[in-house]
């Protein structure tokens, strides 16, 4: 799951992160205290069919990507690359609604082009995603 959602995002999977893991719940993309890029595949992603699958990894490897961009404009220094991308922005603010929407919507970009095409029911869950966190963004939660 998380190799396919590196080839839909055409980057080598371990430039992106250091290690992959299955956990309980929902994916989710971290820093560990070594500063070490985790991506997080939750069990719920398995219950999922192959392309929402590759859905949900591609959008955790997102965040991983855009972190990583946060690393480098601070020089490698993982403290501050922390604070900067997930402290700046905590769960269920703005800018965390914001990163959300663009997120998802990059990530169906690029499964879309990976695989050839979404069935309408593919395209429809990530579209309530995008639509749940615009809502927030926009205030209307």
């Amino acid at each position: 799951m998380a190799e396919e959602a590196a080839k839909a995002s055409n980057v080598r999977l371990f430039d992106v992160v250091d290690e992959v893991r299955y956990v309980r719940g929902s994916s989710y993309f971290d820093v560990d205290l070594a500063g070490r890029r985790i991506l997080h595949i939750g069990e719920n992603a398995f219950g999922r069919n192959r392309t929402g699958q590759i859905l949900e990894a591609t959008h955790e490897l997102i965040h991983a990507q855009r972190y990583n961009n946060v690393l480098r404009g601070r020089g490698g220094n993982f403290v501050q690359a922390y604070n900067d991308y997930f402290l700046a922005k905590p769960f269920g603010s703005d800018l965390y609604a914001l990163e959300e929407v663009t997120t998802e919507f990059l990530a169906l970009r690029r499964v879309e082009n990976y695989l050839g095409g979404l069935s309408p029911q593919q395209r429809g869950a990530s579209i309530r995603y995008v639509n749940y966190w615009q809502a927030r963004f926009l205030g209307n939660h």
